[in-house]
């Protein structure tokens, strides 16, 4: 068969288009792969330099709880710094725990008797909660009953 007869009949224009169709395709792919590495290479430094960030409701500056959440951000800070956490002064238990239902902080401290929402749930106890009941020696007897509570002096 003559080169003008292919030409004529189409079949010579019909193998010129397959390979740029095949060449294309390669391309296709090897840019769709490399966008695929830089992409998944980019998420994973990004995310293991991010920073996280949290707040914690602590109450009073004077407080016990907001004395130990500064020393805990601090230790924090200290050994894992891509954890920074900001110590929030509040009015006290039932406040941080509010502020925690409403998302506005990430951790709360609060006392024991003070009931958590369902959505809350406990990390830590972070030392005993003690409660002591202080009177004058002279305004009791050696044994009183006191509503339910009985008291021996």
């Amino acid at each position: 068969m003559s080169a003008e007869r292919l030409l004529n009949s189409g079949t010579l224009l019909a193998m010129s288009h397959r390979y740029p169709i095949r060449l294309s395709r390669k391309i296709f792919l090897i840019l769709f792969s490399l966008g695929l590495i830089v992409s998944l290479t980019g998420y994973v430094v990004i995310k293991r330099n991010r920073v996280h960030h949290l707040t914690i409701a602590a109450g009073s500056k004077q407080g016990e709880s907001y004395l130990f959440s500064q020393a805990m951000a601090q230790v924090v800070a200290k050994y894992n710094p891509k954890i920074q956490i900001k110590v929030l002064e509040t009015k006290g238990s039932k406040e941080n725990i509010r502020l925690l239902e409403e998302k506005k902080v990430q951790l709360a401290t609060a006392q024991a008797d003070i009931p958590a929402l369902p959505s809350a749930r406990i990390v830590s106890k972070l030392f005993p909660d003690m409660f002591q009941l202080v009177v004058q020696a002279n305004q009791l007897e050696k044994k009183q009953k006191i509503g339910c509570l009985q008291l021996i002096l």
